[in-house]
């Protein structure tokens, strides 16, 4: 079929179709499996399973309500509603506006991504390029993204992210496990609690309230704002005004300017040049090793050890 088809309407069962040229307004209702299409496609509204669709092309309003397995897509996409199960969707090319409830797993995204909302249980996505405008509410398991990110607003559980390149103002609420930064993170706003975070490279602005467990950094670190409990912090860098309460069990090497203090705090080992720290509350074992100026400190302090 290679003409210019509008409004086509569909009840049924349709195996191996293909498609090249200009589709308007595709009504699908049944169960389709083997669809190949190329060319220009606006207005698709589909309800039913959906098997291997590979599309080639600029495609504008899909609305898909059911179950797709193995999306292969190639061109640019403007706004996708989808509500159903998709497993496997791959797709390369320019993204915008992509609504999305239910259940995803193994999405394989290359290009660039505007608009996205996700509600529901995503399991292995693997992203590559540019994202604007990520809003996700649900569970999230193994997420491996690299390129630049800005502005993502998440709310749920996740876990295992892996994450390279460079992302401004991170909104995260709920719990997160095992997460892996490497580069440039601008405005991190946290609530809830982070198990296991590894951090390598530029962190600005970082505002934290919840449970903190094993945080490794390893760069510079301007501004972290931090209340709660936090166990095990390894930092290794340049950290500029840290405003912190309640912390237990801190690992710092390096230079520290600027440190304000409100808690409990129990094993501090420091190695290298501190300026200007505001301590009040308990202090608990604090072995120091370097140059210290100016520290104020307000409360008891069982078991200091400074040597330089």
């Amino acid at each position: 079929m290679s003409v210019s088809c509008p409004d086509m309407y569909y009840t049924g069962q349709l195996t191996d179709v293909y498609y090249t040229g200009q589709l308007t307004d595709m009504y699908y209702t049944g169960q389709l499996t083997d669809m190949y299409y190329t060319g220009q496609l606006t207005g698709m509204y589909y309800t039913g399973q959906l098997t291997d669709m590979y599309y080639t092309g600029q495609l504008t309003d899909v609305y898909y309500t059911g179950q797709l397995t193995d999306m292969y897509y190639t061109g640019q996409l403007t706004d996708m509603y989808y509500t159903g199960q998709l497993t496997g969707m791959y797709y390369t090319g320019q993204l915008t506006g992509m609504y999305y409830t239910g259940q995803l797993t193994g999405m394989y995204y290359t290009g660039q991504l505007t608009g996205m909302y996700y509600t529901g249980q995503l399991t292995d996505m693997y992203y590559t390029g540019q994202l604007t405008d990520v809003y996700y509410t649900g569970q999230l398991t193994d997420v491996y993204y690299t390129g630049q990110l800005t502005d993502m607003y998440y709310t749920g559980q996740l876990t295992d992210m892996y994450y390279t390149g460079q992302l401004t103002d991170m909104y995260y609420t709920g719990q997160l496990t095992d997460m892996y930064y490497t580069g440039q993170l601008t405005d991190m706003y946290y609530t809830g609690q982070l198990t296991g975070m590894y951090y390598t490279g530029q962190l600005t602005g970082m505002y934290y309230t919840g449970q903190l467990t094993d945080m490794y950094y390893t760069g510079q670190l301007t501004g972290m704002y931090y209340t709660g409990q936090l166990t095990g912090m390894y930092y290794t860098g340049q950290l500029t005004d840290m405003y912190y309460t309640g912390l237990t069990d801190m690992y710092y090497t390096g230079q520290l300017t600027g440190m304000y203090y409100t808690g409990q705090l129990t094993d501090m080992y420091y190695t290298g040049q501190l300026t200007d720290m505001y301590y009040t509350g308990q202090l608990t074992d604090m072995y120091y090793t370097g140059q210290l100026t100016d520290m104020y400190y307000t409360g008891q302090l069982t078991g200091m050890y400074y040597t330089g």
